[in-house]
């Protein structure tokens, strides 16, 4: 086994140190990517009663009800807002516990897999580097609550495979479940969970892949009866969801980009665990090669799972590469497997000496410290779109709030106008009401001297 401390306590302060630097220079910002931004407005109202879980609300006049996915991420969120308030600093809470929770399901489902505490370190340290989780954490995106959940199902499966009781199938048929209510779709490759085990691990035999799979997706099935049947207009949601996100979207659309552009983007994501890999085994390592073991199978299990998740959006009409945020989580854990097995990698030297460990730990209390620093010196800053914030700020200034603004109809398709005039004053906009009009900024034109206000992107008008 590979051995560094006699307590992972002192690596796991290293690497959550390292996750906090990372994510500093956004958590405490203002601005965050358009879909995460919209998902805050939503569970921000939800939790101020505007809008249901069958019929969550965006703003008076735009993407009302908001059907672009399951509501139950949202939902979740909505509860940040009812413990801390109507704060924008709440907008990213969620989204970075989701993560941090996700770790934790990592660091267990490795003691599951390996029955090795010592070194859950490894594959959190694979997993913290990864660019999309870290930018994911201060962005609110859907597809951390789509992790936590199906990091859930994997290790209520493998718990039903060590303890041999149905009822932990029950639970990774709830897990998924919730994972498809957050994201639709999207989580649906992870049913495929069960079959792959089956295909690489010898001791799981067809009939228990077989039965695994029914039942997680009865389970699955019989309660989604149960929401739909006591929530009110839950039903109505999703049916809207499918129709128009599923099969208008995506039955008879192209593809928006090629194929292989989404396999480039999920191995760049991984060369940092490949390098952490690499400087584990060289520079550290004492090995030997082995034939194949359980622990390798496994390992090529979770693999797999995650490129079974990759495939289908290589070829989705609708294509981002966020959307393979899921599948790292098993990535890292099958690397970090195969990692320790098939090389019987023994850390050496310094590595095991109690000054090295407490340098781990020191470092880490260290990278803690400097990043609520950074945090603090950011806070309420503006980490992105600052100019179109600046134009918020001064138009809500000057309209108020819980207002109708008249836009120019060629405005309407941007987004995040929408979203940051009803974030932070209820505003929402028009192409036909509204004492006010706001325009495209036009450089150097006769137009702006007509302005009340001159903005950077856009002028604002008052009309009679």
């Amino acid at each position: 086994m590979l051995i560094i401390s006699n307590s992972s306590n002192r690596m796991l302060l290293l690497v959550l140190g390292l996750f906090l630097i990372l994510i500093a220079p956004l958590a405490t910002t203002q601005g965050m990517f358009m879909d995460g931004a919209i998902y805050a407005v939503v569970a921000r109202n939800l939790a101020l009663d505007l809008g249901t879980l069958g019929k969550p609300y965006m703003t008076e006049t735009f993407l009302t009800p908001f059907v672009e996915h399951p509501p139950f991420a949202i939902f979740l969120q909505s509860f940040t807002y009812r413990l801390f308030g109507d704060h924008w600093w709440v907008d990213k809470l969620y989204s970075i516990f989701t993560v941090l929770f996700s770790g934790f399901l990592i660091k267990n489902i490795w003691t599951l897999l390996t029955q090795d505490k010592t070194n859950a370190w490894l594959p959190l340290l694979m997993y913290i580097t990864i660019e999309s989780i870290f930018w994911s954490a201060t962005n609110n995106m859907l597809e951390n609550t789509v992790t936590l959940f199906i990091l859930s199902y994997l290790w209520a499966f493998l718990k039903y495979i060590d303890k041999q009781k149905i009822g932990y199938l029950v639970f990774a048929g709830i897990f998924f479940l919730f994972a498809s209510l957050s994201k639709g779709v999207f989580a649906f490759f992870s049913l495929g969970i069960p079959f792959f085990w089956w295909l690489f691990n010898r001791g799981f035999k067809f009939k228990q892949m077989f039965f695994s799979t029914v039942l997680i997706l009865v389970s699955a099935i019989f309660f989604l009866g149960i929401f739909v049947y006591f929530i009110d207009e839950l039903g109505e949601s999703l049916f809207r969801y499918f129709d128009k996100q599923v099969l208008r979207r995506g039955v008879g659309t192209e593809q928006s980009i090629f194929p292989l552009t989404i396999f480039k983007k999920y191995f760049n994501n991984l060369i940092t665990p490949l390098i952490i890999a690499l400087i584990i085994w060289i520079t550290h390592a004492k090995f030997k090669i082995n034939k194949p073991s359980i622990a390798i199978r496994k390992g090529w299990s979770l693999i797999a799972i995650g490129i079974s998740g990759v495939i289908p959006i290589c070829f989705s009409p609708v294509q981002s590469s966020f959307y393979i945020i899921p599948v790292y989580g098993f990535t890292v854990l099958g690397l970090a497997i195969i990692l320790q097995e098939k090389f019987q990698l023994r850390l050496h030297g310094k590595w095991q000496h109690i000054k090295f460990q407490k340098w781990a730990a020191g470092f880490g209390l260290l990278l803690m410290v400097t990043s609520v620093g950074i945090m603090t010196q950011r806070f309420g800053k503006d980490g992105r779109d600052h100019q179109l914030l600046e134009d918020i700020r001064a138009i809500n200034d000057q309209v108020g709030s819980h207002q109708t603004i008249r836009i120019e109809p060629n405005l309407w398709n941007h987004w995040m106008l929408h979203t940051y005039l009803y974030r932070y004053h209820f505003n929402s906009i028009s192409r036909k009401k509204g004492s006010f009009l706001i325009r495209k900024k036009i450089p150097n034109s006769d137009s702006n001297t007509k302005s009340l206000k001159v903005l950077n992107q856009y002028t604002l008008e008052k009309l009679e």
